[in-house]
């Protein structure tokens, strides 16, 4: 989750890559007031396997507070800032986010039905507010 410089921008990993999402789960929590302005999320999902129709549904969500990270408790979802539904065909999304108006953390959230199982990576890209 270390904060990684590159070409004055910032990117932080949420989810590593080729990790399989097979339950309902949330990302680990990053800490957004290390940005600045417009942020990127972005989500890249291999096709879905394990059902006859598997479906994946991520979506943004933040808090003030770091004390409630394990859980979805104290964390609300961020308005427009869910991802397209990935199903049986692998997808590459962004979604633009105003640091601003986001609590101090935010955190994803998988949502994926039963016996489905996705490999998918998360990262977040905007300015690193010490510059």
């Amino acid at each position: 989750m270390a904060l990684q410089n590159y070409y004055g921008k910032t990117y932080t990993c949420i989810r590593e890559p080729n990790v399989a999402v097979t339950a309902d789960s949330y990302s680990d929590l990053i800490d957004v007031s290390d940005y600045k302005g417009q942020l990127a999320v972005i989500l890249n999902a291999c096709a879905g396997t394990g059902t006859a129709a598997p479906t994946l549904d991520v979506a943004v969500y933040t808090s003030a507070d770091s004390g409630t990270a394990g859980s979805g408790t104290g964390y609300d979802a961020i308005s427009g800032a869910e991802f397209t539904q990935v199903t049986t065909t692998k997808s590459h999304q962004v979604i633009a986010l105003d640091q601003r108006a986001c609590s101090q953390f935010i955190k994803l959230y998988f949502n994926i039905n039963t016996n489905a199982q996705f490999k998918c990576s998360a990262t977040l890209v905007g300015d690193d507010a010490g510059h």
